[in-house]
């Protein structure tokens, strides 16, 4: 016999997370849910409250069960379940993940107040973005497969993440030293304020840089191997002059 409210054509179940013999079923785009009501009020205070709620007469269903839809984006509701559903998902640092995986986690367990995934997902970000000059100095040489695999175009994502974070200043810092102007201008989880703030910095970032390493161009003042000293170092003052010419260019914005 036909199942009552049969599943519409244009959606699609979520892979591993459509339990038969569970009767509640959220849609998150264009994938559905179907999952424990009871797993999520024990874990979420959002979804206990609501769906504490007396159900409406003519609510909507799917399948005979209740169906609500949600407006975050499939991915995350796709990591956030999985979280809930399956143990080894998403472990405790340093258990191995991915970026994907803990913008979703953050982003939802923020939002739906799951604290305990919060609070790993935290634990996992900190440690590579850290609010103390201390912790930042420890952090050479630590590594992660979900920062290794960061390209310059994911980190103007972990400015929007950091905002809620508190690890803005860390957050900035990474995004100028591996992003590109055009990855951070391009980027529509940034505001304009975000943008600027970036740019500034990275042209005042990139220019202290510029400077600390031209200083070999002053030092040693006298080379031991050169054999017309004046030669050598009118060289090393006009290849200095060129370079700092090239400087103030492109922090002013000239190709």
């Amino acid at each position: 016999m036909p199942s009552p409210n049969p599943t519409p054509l244009s959606l699609t179940r979520a892979e591993g997370l459509w339990l038969e013999n569970c009767g509640f079923i959220i849609q998150a785009e264009d994938t559905i849910f179907r999952v424990s009501r009871d797993l999520l009020a024990i874990h979420s205070p959002i979804f206990r409250d609501m769906l504490a709620l007396p159900m409406i007469v003519d609510a909507e269903m799917i399948e005979g069960c209740l169906f609500v839809r949600l407006p975050d984006g499939a991915e995350e509701v796709t990591v956030f379940l999985k979280a809930l559903l399956y143990y080894g998902f998403f472990e405790a640092h340093p258990a191995p993940t991915t970026f994907p995986v803990l913008q979703g986690i953050l982003t939802m367990s923020h939002k739906y107040e799951v604290e305990v995934f919060r609070k790993r997902a935290l634990t996992h970000v900190s440690y590579f973005f850290p609010t103390t000059l201390q912790d930042w100095d420890q952090l050479d040489g630590k590594s992660s497969p979900w920062f290794n695999d960061l390209d310059g175009n994911s980190f103007p994502s972990i400015i929007a993440l950091g905002r809620r974070l508190d690890i803005v200043p860390v957050a900035f810092y990474q995004v100028c030293r591996f992003s590109s102007e055009r990855s951070i201008l391009m980027k529509d989880t940034l505001d304009l304020d975000d943008k600027v703030s970036c740019m500034r910095a990275c042209s005042f970032l990139e220019a202290s840089a510029v400077t600390d390493i031209l200083d070999f161009l002053w030092t040693p003042h006298v080379i031991a191997s050169c054999v017309s000293p004046s030669m050598c170092t009118g060289g090393k003052v006009r290849a200095h002059q060129r370079a700092e010419i090239k400087k103030k260019a492109r922090c002013q914005g000239s190709p």
